[in-house]
């Protein structure tokens, strides 16, 4: 009898507030009986595979161990068009159709992680097609509800490459139903609950990413829930420390949105001892390279909080353990972009000594990279976004600089590329708020050259832009002060008393609340000055 895939948020038979309850209550599909699906099909006694389809496998396989993308996607094809060649039984076979939906999924993957989009969309298509198909009619196995996941998981990851932010958070969402239903009714299979949780990071970074935040934050406790459970029961297991870890820094970006910047420093506090632990029983590219996001993170808060110490601290430790791994690694995906970032973050901090002449060096080195990166993956939205950044970040030293019409010509570039982008993905608040620095960069510049007029229009483009974020996502603090400080901004160029006491109003509910960082306190002294200021005049 088949028993459908539907439940409401914390509507589930397991326990009231359950971490293994599903999110959206979106209907997916039917599942039959139950199926003994074994863990890797071409060896099932039933349907043996033939030892040279079996070798074919392991050399695909190997080679994609050698990362060797595009190399293993045609061994795999090869695989592929091997399958076509057997008996009819044995291609129709369960184990072989899980194995050919695996296939098609890893392919689709390597050929994401190249940037062959166009290619790599068939292949999921046909993977989810008979993914679905066979949970539909043989029921629940593990594999065939983890195959179900990762295809719509690598569903999601194409759709963020190309761009398509709304796209990827439906694609993760249902991921996270899906198995959140099986692990609701199994809640003690630790299998689900792992899976659960890769599904449930998913989700709540996609949410993030389109403004949803209250609803990531949601997503982020449940899964905080799960991984420290998982890690009690297995508190050796490395793999299960850098999921809980994972979780932890999740945990803090969204606290640091909401402006509890104690708690988001706990959060980074704990991955970042959970990753160290992990370099320490397993040293190697992959536990270095886990550590970058975690100094990033640290170095992010600490600018919040205006410790500039922990900054400088945080951003050097960063640099040095990029660039060991560009060295060692220089083909690895993102080694130069994790190089140009931690660049950035030391430009920062010599702009905040003065040293501008330091700081300029660092960002035309970061520029450089990211350059290279952007011509190499023109399509791809990760490099042109860093290349945005890279672009900004020169042009406001060459303002401090008095170079306004270089400065000007890296924010135009900035912007025109953030334009582009919002074309092909407008829903995605990142790039328009991306969108919004790069104009209120240029009214600085055209303040700068007395261009008044030209300054107020820019810094109302970027002030519509943080508006409207602000209206979408209405829980972020974020997003809230970054309309105090575009108000701040227009009222400054425009001699204005009203975009001042816009911005105090805003301030007082922040403060009302709780939400108000401490660090913005000043924020309230330095417009009460602007507006006497104004009157004096």
């Amino acid at each position: 009898m088949k028993l459908v895939l539907a439940v409401m948020l914390f509507g589930m038979t397991s326990q009231a507030g359950s971490p293994f309850a599903p999110v959206s209550g979106t209907p997916l599909i039917q599942v039959a009986a139950p199926a003994d699906v074994p863990r890797s099909g071409m060896f099932d006694r039933n349907h043996p595979w033939p030892e040279d389809a079996i070798r074919l496998y392991k050399e695909a396989a190997a080679i994609e161990w050698e990362t060797k993308p595009s190399e293993a996607v045609e061994a795999y094809r090869q695989v592929l068009a091997h399958i076509e060649d057997f008996p009819q039984d044995l291609r129709e076979s369960l184990n072989t159709r899980y194995m050919t939906a695996s296939i098609r999924t890893w392919i689709a993957s390597l050929l994401t992680r190249t940037k062959r989009f166009s290619e790599a969309w068939p292949e999921l298509e046909q993977a989810r097609k008979v993914a679905d198909d066979l949970l539909l009619n043989w029921g629940y196995s593990f594999p065939l509800v983890s195959l179900s996941r990762v295809v719509r998981t690598r569903t999601a990851d194409l759709q963020l490459a190309i761009g398509a932010s709304e796209a990827a958070a439906q694609s993760a969402l249902e991921a996270m139903d899906l198995v959140a239903a099986f692990t609701a009714e199994r809640p003690d299979d630790e299998e689900l609950q792992s899976e659960l949780a890769m599904t449930m990071l998913y989700a709540a970074e996609s949410a993030r990413m389109r403004g949803a935040t209250a609803e990531a934050q949601t997503i982020a406790r449940r899964l905080i829930e799960v991984r420290l459970l998982l890690l009690q029961s297995h508190p050796a297991d490395v793999r299960k420390m850098r999921d809980a870890s994972s979780a932890h820094i999740l945990i803090g970006e969204l606290s640091r949105e909401f402006g509890k910047l104690d708690e988001a420093k706990s959060a980074f506090l704990a991955a970042l001892q959970l990753r160290q632990q992990v370099e320490r029983r397993n040293p190697g590219p992959r536990s270095s390279d886990d550590l970058l996001p975690v100094y990033s993170s640290l170095v992010n808060l600490a600018r919040q909080q205006i410790q500039w110490d922990e900054v400088k601290t945080y951003a050097k430790v960063g640099l040095t353990t990029s660039r060991s791994i560009l060295q060692k690694y220089p083909g690895k995906a993102g080694a130069s972009e994790s190089v140009a970032v931690f660049l950035t973050m030391l430009a920062e901090w010599e702009e905040q000594q003065d040293d501008l002449a330091a700081a300029e060096k660092y960002l035309l080195e970061a520029l450089s990279l990211r350059k290279a990166a952007a011509r190499s993956f023109t399509l791809d939205a990760r490099s042109q976004r860093s290349l945005h950044v890279a672009f900004n970040r020169i042009g406001d030293i060459y303002r401090q600089q008095k170079r306004l019409p270089e400065a000007r010509e890296a924010i135009e570039s900035a912007k025109q590329i953030s334009v582009a982008m919002i074309e092909r993905d407008p829903t995605n608040l990142s790039l328009q708020r991306d969108l919004s620095v790069s104009y209120n960069r240029l009214g600085d510049c055209y303040l700068d050259e007395g261009l008044s007029n030209k300054a107020l229009e820019n810094y109302r483009d970027g002030l519509r832009i943080r508006r409207s974020i602000a209206d979408i996502d209405k829980g972020s603090v974020a997003a809230k002060l970054d309309v105090v400080r575009s108000l701040g901004m227009v009222g400054d160029a425009a001699k204005s008393e009203t975009e001042y006491r816009e911005a105090l109003a805003i301030l007082d509910v922040l403060k009302a609340n709780g939400n108000l960082p401490k660090v913005n306190d000043e924020w309230f002294d330095w417009i009460h000055q602007r507006i006497e200021d104004l009157k004096a005049k």
